[in-house]
């Protein structure tokens, strides 16, 4: 049974061209109670059974809806299906993988082999190495039933064919596992700190298929061997080669543009991990361009432009935006841009995931807190902490916690300052995220309730020294990304420090 949820949430994702397509279906003649279902649904601001009742009142429909909208949910997936059938590569291909089983069974054989053909063609263009063997497999069933076989290669070539296309679709899906060991690691724990899980990057980068890059055989993997050596040299801390190799992915994306139509998300990528690289060696201009290039890359490669797509498009560019003005002290761009986000984040709903919805909360922070403006820092602070989703980007997490923290030293809120210290420091404890930096602040801040001064300075220059120390080694120094805690202890030092002193 379709949850009414499900059908709401289905509803909601509808562009206004994909609704009229519907509509006009055969399903949804104008007086049919799953039109009028469809309305009801498409009415609400959020799921209301009263809406529902309120159609239907008196009518004998209403004690067996769960059945219409059971059929509503599978008649517009259907609808979807036709309306979506040329809008890309894999559906172009399934539907034409339909018509050769429907033509083999009604035994027009020369069809089925020449759509076939079509088929071989397009797999072949898009390295879609498992169509490709379907494909060989419907030609040795047509070899055995046509009696003209010289049109096909002889049966040894189309069994080699067959199995090329099982090792190339092997060796894709072997790099694909690599990446996922990496990435979705990342994508709960954000920017490595601990040794140990360094020492796990270093195990799955010694395997045998990252050593060389002729064992990337297909354009999934090549793209694969320059992403994993640029993440990981990324954690190392060797941001220009890192580059080196994002700029290899760009490359070849960039020479293969049919790819970037078919799965414009690798372009997405890619992009963004070279505009982050750039901005961290401080080459903001390179960054902008790199930011105002993905953004042109709809009409540029002619992507389509789904909700999906703009999604991704807006919440990355404004990500990467919001970081080089905040890397480069242009804190009035930033926060200019502030209201743009919230806006366009409102439009899109439901699709902005959680870590941008997470990354744009801590740069509004960010933003605000540099800018001195500490109680709307600490509002959109509060806001990323009260956030049930904790499990994503750890890292921005736990940074959250210790910019609280100075925002309330900063703010001399003396009587909540050492209730944060404790709940925090237990925080970092029992998820083993307490390292040597997030320990020095803690130390610190325990010593700066209401102090004169003179000790104050002090405590702030213990801190420096220590902060000094710790960020020489290259996994702490990811905390910078994130929050730079030494720029900010340097700051305050500076302001504390008497005329001439």
């Amino acid at each position: 049974m379709i949850l009414k949820q499900s059908i709401f949430d289905l509803m909601k994702s509808l562009s206004g061209s994909e609704k009229r397509y519907i509509k006009l279906s055969t399903e949804f003649r104008e007086d049919s109670n799953y039109t009028r279902l469809f309305d009801c649904y498409d009415r609400m601001r959020s799921y209301n059974d009263a809406v529902i009742k309120k159609e239907f009142k008196g009518e004998a429909v209403l004690n067996q809806i769960h059945v219409a909208e059971n059929y509503l949910y599978k008649a517009i997936l259907k609808c979807l299906r036709n309306y979506h059938s040329e809008s890309s590569i894999e559906f172009e291909i399934k539907n034409q993988l339909n018509d050769v089983e429907v033509l083999y069974r009604k035994g027009l054989y020369q069809q089925c082999r020449n759509t076939l053909n079509h088929i071989e063609k397009i797999a072949l263009k898009y390295e879609n190495h498992f169509v490709l063997i379907e494909v060989y497999n419907w030609y040795s069933e047509l070899r055995q039933v046509m009696a003209d076989n010289k049109s096909f290669p002889d049966h040894i070539t189309v069994f080699q064919n067959e199995l090329n296309s099982l090792n190339a679709h092997k060796n894709t899906i072997e790099y694909k596992k690599i990446s996922s060991d990496l990435f979705f690691n990342m994508r709960s724990e954000g920017m490595y700190r601990d040794k140990d899980q360094m020492r796990e990057i270093e195990k799955i980068v010694l395997s045998s298929l990252l050593q060389s890059e002729a064992k990337a055989t297909t354009f999934r993997s090549k793209l694969s061997f320059y992403q994993l050596h640029g993440v990981y040299q990324t954690l190392k801390g060797d941001i220009e080669k890192a580059i080196s190799f994002q700029q290899k992915v760009v490359s070849l994306l960039e020479a293969n543009p049919h790819q970037i139509q078919k799965k414009p998300l690798f372009y997405l990528i890619s992009m963004n991990n070279l505009a982050i690289g750039l901005t961290k060696l401080k080459l903001y201009h390179d960054a902008i361009r790199t930011i105002q290039k993905l953004r042109a890359s709809t009409k540029t490669f002619n992507i389509k432009n789904s909700i999906d797509w703009q999604t991704k498009l807006f919440t990355i560019t404004h990500s990467l935006e919001l970081d080089v003005y905040i890397k480069s002290d242009d804190f009035t761009k930033g926060i200019a841009l502030i209201p743009q986000i919230q806006s366009e984040s409102e439009r899109l709903e439901k699709h902005v995931s959680p870590v941008h919805e997470l990354q744009f909360n801590f740069a509004f922070a960010r933003l605000l807190h540099a800018n001195k403006n500490y109680k709307e820092s600490l509002r959109w602070v509060n806001k990323l902490l009260n956030n049930p989703n904790k499990e994503v980007r750890a890292d921005i997490y736990c940074c959250a916690r210790m910019l609280q923290i100075i925002i309330y030293y900063e703010t001399k809120d003396w009587e909540t300052l050492p209730y944060a210290i404790i709940n925090t420091t237990r925080y970092l404890k029992s998820t083993k995220k307490l390292y040597r930096a997030e320990a020095a602040l803690l130390a610190v801040m325990r010593r700066l309730d209401d102090v004169e001064k003179p000790k104050e300075l002090q405590q702030l220059k213990k801190l420096k020294t220590a902060f000094d120390e710790i960020f020489t080694d290259n996994l702490e120094k990811n905390l910078l990304d994130n929050f730079d805690f030494s720029s900010w202890v340097n700051d305050k030092i500076k302001l504390l420090i008497p005329e001439g002193g």
